[in-house]
């Protein structure tokens, strides 16, 4: 950071390739560290601690943010921060990081590449989030224009989390037992066995379970937003979901998957994507929750772009295998060369944890959060390492 800080100066002396690199560098390293953030607000969570979970919750969207961004070329450092430019050079520009990040992160996304790469990212089945919404055949005038929305629909409306900084601020720097507004151990930690179940990883798809309702709710914003109607239960909707099926997935909509589109199977929307789109004062009681979940699902976003730099330069899992068992087994996720052959694998653990979490619901634990945690503590703190869900993402 201080090397940047002084190449920066009047006359700059920076070299792009090696700038380059360490913005490439920083991309993985913070998404990772976003997901050790998330982890830890989890954890303070299940303590009832709502102003630690708030804090840390701000700093894994943060982190999210400045992975994105460094996956596209940005690097925000401090007061003095760099981007490669289309010829290869660099331009240095002020700011503080937390508005930096937020108002860079906001101009990106009103950018057609900002549409094209969120496309790309997800790909459920296989197939671009963009190709799933031309499939629909309802007239649109393409997927760059509907990006903006698309990330509305994901509850990542960028201007709430400069709300969530000031939030921060509040559970930082003030004193948090005049203005905390009180938790319940049953709302929490039903929360926590919501949110992981969204995240298990399968065989080439590590996020195959959010990709999935990302892509329901990308089609019925796709339709919203083009017609002016609600989606679900409109017969025009349902002969739109008909036609992207056949096109991209070759079903129709009598199968699991036409099922789940069109609601009739799994027709909730998660409370991950509830909270994270639910506008509310950093007094409210779930506040706390709202913040985790736009955390999670701005660095699924990051994750993402991560894995696709790393596939656009050629380098395979095996290559940074070394990186992810130090982080593995620095943070706790396994023991010393015990990180399974497939990632994936740690997936087995928190199973088992989300098992002993809902024993203890039966046995009663919502009576208070020492019960939670007498009852239920092993359980907690598996489910509060959320760096296993760097490691499967970033290996697929």
């Amino acid at each position: 950071m201080e090397k940047i800080i002084g190449d920066a100066g009047a006359p700059h002396n920076a070299n792009s390739k090696h700038l380059g690199e360490y913005i490439a560098a920083s991309a993985i390293l913070h998404t990772a560290d976003g997901w050790g953030y998330l982890g830890r607000a989890i954890g303070a969570q299940c303590r009832g601690d709502v102003s630690v979970a708030r804090h840390l919750a701000y700093y894994a969207e943060l982190r999210a943010a400045l992975g994105l961004l460094s996956t596209q070329g940005i690097a925000i450092v401090s007061t003095r921060n760099a981007v490669l430019n289309t010829a290869g050079g660099i331009e240095f520009f002020p700011g503080g990081t937390h508005r930096m990040a937020w108002q860079a992160l906001e101009h990106w996304s009103d950018q057609p590449s900002a549409a094209a790469l969120l496309s790309t990212i997800a790909q459920p089945g296989g197939v671009a989030l963009a190709d799933w919404v031309s499939g629909l055949g309802i007239g649109t005038t393409g997927w760059n224009p509907l990006g903006r929305e698309w990330l509305r629909a994901w509850g990542l409306d960028l201007r709430m989390f400069n709300r969530d900084r000031d939030a921060r601020n509040d559970a930082s720097y003030r004193p948090t037992a005049l203005r905390q507004a009180p938790s319940t151990p049953n709302a929490d930690a039903t929360f926590v066995q919501r949110f992981w179940p969204l995240f298990e990883p399968t065989a080439g798809e590590p996020f195959r379970h959010i990709d999935r309702h990302l892509l329901r709710l990308s089609l019925e914003r796709a339709f919203e937003t083009v017609t002016g109607r609600q989606s679900v239960g409109d017969p025009d909707f349902s002969k739109a979901l008909g036609r992207t099926l056949a096109a991209n997935a070759g079903v129709d909509l009598g199968t699991t998957l036409g099922q789940f589109l069109g609601r009739a199977l799994d027709p909730s929307t998660p409370a991950l994507f509830v909270a994270a789109g639910t506008r509310a004062s950093h007094l409210d009681s779930n506040f706390h929750a709202h913040v985790i979940a736009r955390a999670a699902l701005l660095l699924r976003v990051a994750t993402g772009a991560s894995n696709l730099l790393l596939s656009n330069a050629g380098i395979e899992p095996v290559q940074y295998r070394f990186w992810s068992e130090a982080l593995a087994e620095t943070h706790g996720v396994c023991d010393t060369g015990a990180l399974p052959i497939d990632p994936a694998d740690l997936w087995a653990d928190v199973d088992d944890a989300l098992q002993g979490l809902t024993a203890s619901v039966v046995a009663g634990w919502d009576r208070s959060f020492f019960t939670l945690l007498d009852t239920a503590a092993s359980a907690i703190e598996v489910l509060s390492g959320c760096e296993r869900v760097a490691i499967w993402g970033l290996a697929a």
